[in-house]
């Protein structure tokens, strides 16, 4: 029995304009430490959700990158990480109050892929 970190990082990233090459080892060095404090932990790791539209291409680019570490770190039966898509279906006008940050219906969005 695995206990779970629910792992969201990477929006603040693409905002400030932060490589793919460092959020990619950022993202990792979260895996190593979480790992660090508990060997057999389980990761939900989260592709992040969209935000500023001119901001798409990164997002898609990150979220790539965060598929990427994921199958690299995945030890599945000693410490599983698992991709969890908070990008599909969720749109930043609908889903985001100020186009960056959850509003009610994207958090439960997301609370349900979550819970999936």
């Amino acid at each position: 029995e695995h206990d779970w970190a629910l792992v969201h990082v990477g929006t603040n990233d693409v905002l400030q304009g932060t490589s793919i090459t460092a959020a990619r080892a950022n993202i990792a060095g979260i895996i190593d430490k979480l790992r660090g404090a508990n060997a057999n932990v389980g990761i939900l790791l989260a592709q992040v959700i969209p935000n500023l539209p001119e901001n798409e291409a990164e997002v898609a680019a990150l979220n790539d990158a965060i598929a990427s570490v994921a199958a690299e770190k995945d030890l599945p039966s000693v410490s599983p990480v698992i991709v969890v898509d908070h990008y599909s279906g969720y749109s930043t006008f609908v889903h985001n109050y100020d186009q960056i940050h959850p509003n009610d219906a994207g958090e439960s969005l997301m609370a349900q892929r979550w819970l999936d």
